[in-house]
């Protein structure tokens, strides 16, 4: 009996699975990297926003920074110099069913001029 065949078919078979494990990394990567830099850009803007707390402008110019840069729902408040950044935000996905949903809350405030930066 001849043995040419057996290696080609479990490469045939094997191919699929391996490029669809592949695509699965990358898939769940990219939610990750995306999830990373939106968090990235909220702590940006806080920072910005407590460096800047005098101007009378700061709250629109975080609103502009955020909605550049972040697709979804973003709520900002700037209360006794705290600022409270909430982000609501799907993040699509090839092969999951459903896409990825985010809801992305931090507070920055304050502390004897030192910025902290809390996730809620």
């Amino acid at each position: 009996m001849s043995n040419k065949g057996q290696s080609l078919v479990v490469f045939v078979i094997l191919l699929p699975l391996f490029i669809i494990l592949l695509a699965l990394v990358a898939d769940s990567g990219n939610i990750l990297i995306t999830k990373q830099k939106y968090e990235n850009e909220i702590k940006e803007t806080i920072t910005y926003g407590l460096n800047n707390l005098e101007n009378e402008n700061t709250l629109n110019k975080m609103q502009t920074l955020l909605k550049a840069n972040i697709d979804g729902n973003v709520n900002i408040t700037l209360e006794n110099k705290t600022i409270n950044i909430s982000v609501k935000t799907t993040i699509p996905s090839i092969f999951y069913h459903q896409s990825a949903e985010f809801n992305l809350n931090y507070l920055g405030y304050l502390d004897q001029n030192q910025i902290i930066i809390k996730k809620i």
